[in-house]
């Protein structure tokens, strides 16, 4: 929102994270070639709601996520309609513009779902500059082709749009350190397809003070790296600093309740996982003015958790996020209970 303060929302975390096996795989988007087919009628999927049975495994949170950002676009710039601040909307890790319900062979099959792209171009009024990065360019290429239609009419509004084929982690500080941020105000989906996004990016976002941020935090890649028992070292370790933008994750890991015959073999034990959550919400807190204490989250259809949706505010002025909190609490509030349905 244009306005904000800090504060720490102190809610309950968002229970069960522990409850159901942590799938070993991560999620991929589809880098697909080309444009996709614009479907139309019952088979264009565009709709308020829960998710769509036929979208399988990972597609019902695709669609949440979508569902959830796409109404707070559209409540952000009907908020500041008529306010003398210009806006923008970055989308990092843009991916290919959408993903199909199911693959067949090398064959996709199914309804096209949108992605974030083509809704955050339909937003009314649109936003006055849109930039979406993707480091890869065959997903770019498909991005391009799958909005072009939408970027086609916003530009004949008055809007820029740019397509930069990129490191998030490098062009996403790079572009808000040099925007002029005392006439902008903006909203930034952060989507990674695992643990991409260095803690530098968020830092940056946050020295903004004028943006609102939705974060697609990798859950369930973290705690595969959080390992049960054994402080994770090397790689693993260097990665967790990075996301992390620390080494406290270390003080997670405590020796075993249980003490075993050879105390000099015994293996710490990593604290549960709504503790995990905490720490990572903590840790958002130290930068961000307000940050949302109960993220959505998101879990395949084998309960797997993969995801948390998470809402934070950059603006340092009280009065801007109590709004903004209001519609997060709804957005997230909705979109968890579709999730029990």
């Amino acid at each position: 929102m244009p306005h904000g303060g800090r504060q720490d929302v102190r809610q309950a975390p968002a229970a069960g994270l522990e409850a159901r096996p942590v799938d070993a795989r991560i999620p991929r988007r589809p880098s697909d070639e080309g444009r996709p087919p614009r479907l139309g009628g019952a088979d264009q999927v565009h709709q308020e709601g829960g998710a769509v049975s036929d979208f399988g495994d990972v597609k019902g949170w695709t669609r949440e996520k979508l569902d959830c950002l796409e109404k707070y676009l559209t409540f952000y710039q009907k908020a500041l309609k008529g306010q003398r601040f210009r806006k923008i909307y970055i989308d990092a890790f843009a991916g290919s513009g959408g993903t199909y319900g199911r693959k067949s062979g090398q064959k996709h099959v199914g309804r096209f779902l949108e992605g974030s792209a083509s809704r955050a171009l339909r937003v009314e009024p649109p936003f006055d500059r849109y930039v979406f990065v993707e480091r890869d360019p065959g997903r770019m290429a498909a991005l391009k082709a799958t909005a072009a239609a939408e970027v086609e009419t916003v530009r004949a509004r008055g809007s820029s749009v740019d397509f930069e084929v990129a490191d998030a982690n490098e062009a996403i500080p790079d572009l808000v350190s040099r925007m002029p941020w005392r006439s902008w105000r903006g909203v930034v989906f952060l989507d990674p397809y695992g643990m991409q996004v260095r803690w530098r990016v968020l830092e940056a976002l946050a020295r903004t003070e004028s943006v609102d941020l939705w974060y697609l935090f990798p859950t369930g890649a973290m705690l595969r790296l959080l390992k049960r028992h054994g402080r994770p070292s090397g790689g693993r370790a260097q990665t967790l600093d990075a996301v992390l933008g620390t080494d406290e994750w270390r003080a997670l890991y405590r020796p075993p309740k249980q003490a075993g015959l050879f105390p000099e073999d015994e293996v710490e034990e990593r604290a549960e996982a709504t503790e995990v959550e905490r720490f990572v919400l903590d840790r958002l807190g130290t930068i961000f003015p307000l940050v949302h204490r109960r993220p959505l989250v998101l879990r395949n259809s084998k309960g797997a958790v993969l995801f948390s949706l998470i809402f934070a505010c950059a603006n340092p002025n009280e009065k801007a996020w109590g709004l903004a909190k209001k519609v997060a609490d709804h957005l997230l509030g909705v979109a968890r209970r579709n999730n029990r349905a």
